[in-house]
């Protein structure tokens, strides 16, 4: 016998506010990274880059931070909360004939399954 929704469906239903927050940490902390990076940078480039290594040092970290912050904010920016989830698990079984009442069903029964 199938299962009607799938298990792995309440586990990213549960973890997706978690995961969202973490996507929208890393991404605000990275761009705290990159504009302390930055400053630091430009007196150092205008310092004449007294300590190379130094220099070499952050110059990566800044554009490894870059990479992570991009990647983290577009994360965050498509990563669908728990609400979302449930109302597209519910999109696959609603037709046109029996969307009012399979749509509030469903809703109710897999938000109490998730609470």
């Amino acid at each position: 016998m199938n299962p009607i929704v799938s298990p792995l469906f309440f586990y990213f239903a549960m973890i997706a506010d978690g995961l969202n927050f973490l996507f929208a940490l890393i991404g605000f902390l990275g761009t705290c990274a990159i504009i302390i990076l930055a400053i630091i940078l430009c007196f150092m480039y205008n310092d004449c880059r007294t300590d190379e290594d130094f220099y070499l040092l952050a110059k990566k970290i800044f554009k490894w931070s870059i990479v992570v912050t991009a990647i983290s904010w577009a994360a965050f920016i498509f990563m669908p909360s728990k609400e979302v989830l449930i109302e597209m698990e519910v999109a696959k079984y609603a037709t046109p004939d029996n969307v009012k009442t399979v749509a509030t069903e469903i809703i109710k029964v897999v938000k109490e399954m998730i609470h």
